[in-house]
């Protein structure tokens, strides 16, 4: 097996936290398995569960909210 980006695996995780920022709906994210391409650059999310929260909590977090 060959060494994996590192640099592509932090912007992946980067981009995971910005979606949930920009979504403060999401109360649960699971993927997996998340796949490198054989040549260490490229990542793929196999499968992926994304778990809502209703709505009305959603608005009331949401007038709290601090940008990070």
């Amino acid at each position: 097996m060959k060494p994996a980006n590192k640099d592509e695996i932090a912007q992946c995780v980067v981009k995971v936290s910005h979606l949930i920022h920009a979504f403060p709906r999401v109360q649960e994210l699971d993927i997996n398995p998340i796949m490198i391409s054989d040549d260490g650059y490229g990542i793929v999310a196999v499968d992926a569960r994304v778990v809502l929260k209703p709505r009305s909590e959603t608005r009331r977090q949401g007038m709290n909210a601090q940008p990070v």
